[in-house]
This record gives structure tokens, C-alpha cells and sequence, in this order.
């Protein structure tokens, strides 16, 4: 049996910050809150996504438990999807464990396409280009 502990830390050391974009909520003590994280990857590395961009996006959140339930997780990800527009980047993915309530509330509240496989899944949401709106 691999635990939770042990698959978040197998996650992270397999990230390459060089191509990772990090964003963080502080708490009213500038605590951090939550992190949420945007991995870009060629896109001939997804094969399953179709899309004419260079690159896709992998969302990836992580939210203290004193600050859950809170909508921070669904900020950080809306935050990441400007980003990713703005960065010419018209996919965005995540992939979770098919048990997460939360990354599942984030995907279906986004309108992503969610496949799952052998208690995992994967979400998939194609991004508006960007608009001077988009870039304030």
C-alpha cells in the first residue's frame, strides 16, 4: 500500500521548477496558505491533447488544512488559468487521485472535461486567448 505522504513527495521531487510557475495565498499572520503551481510541458509530451499550442499546462494546489473550504484552491486555480492565457497556453490539466473531493469541486466548477481510469483522473480545460483584460 503506497500512502498519500509518500505520493505528494514522489510528486514533488519529479517537478522541474525551471519550467513551474508558483503562486501563494497568505493568511491574516502571512502564514502561506496555499500554493498552487502551473508545470508547462511540450505539447508532444501529452499526446492526448489536442491542441496547435507549443506547450499545455499541468495545475497542481496544495491548501493547509486550517484554510480548506474556503474557495483558496479555486482562486489559486483561477489565477493559474489567466496565467496560462496569458502565457499562450490554451490547455490546462490536472491530475488527481478520483477520491479527491476537492480537485474534483475545483475541476467540475471549472466546466473541465474529467476521464478517470483505475482511481485516477484527469482534467482537461481548453482556455480563451488572452485579452487586454486578462493581462491587468
Amino acid at each position: 500500500m503506497v500512502f498519500l505522504g509518500e505520493l505528494i513527495t514522489t510528486y514533488v521531487q519529479q517537478m522541474n521548477f525551471a519550467r513551474a510557475t508558483m503562486f501563494g495565498v497568505y493568511d491574516s499572520a502571512l502564514m502561506l496558505a496555499g500554493v498552487g503551481h502551473l508545470t508547462f510541458t511540450p505539447r508532444k509530451a501529452v499526446p492526448l491533447v489536442a491542441t496547435s499550442k507549443e506547450r499545455v499546462a499541468e495545475f497542481g494546489v496544495s491548501v493547509s488544512a486550517s484554510a480548506r473550504g474556503m474557495g483558496i484552491g479555486t482562486r489559486l486555480f483561477e489565477r493559474a488559468a489567466i496565467h496560462c492565457r496569458n502565457a499562450d497556453v490554451d490547455t490546462l490539466l490536472m491530475h488527481f487521485l478520483s477520491y479527491n473531493e476537492s480537485m474534483m469541486h475545483i475541476a467540475r466548477k471549472a466546466g473541465m472535461e474529467v476521464h478517470h481510469d483505475h482511481g485516477e483522473a484527469d482534467a482537461y480545460l481548453k482556455l480563451p486567448p488572452a485579452t487586454p483584460a486578462s493581462a491587468l
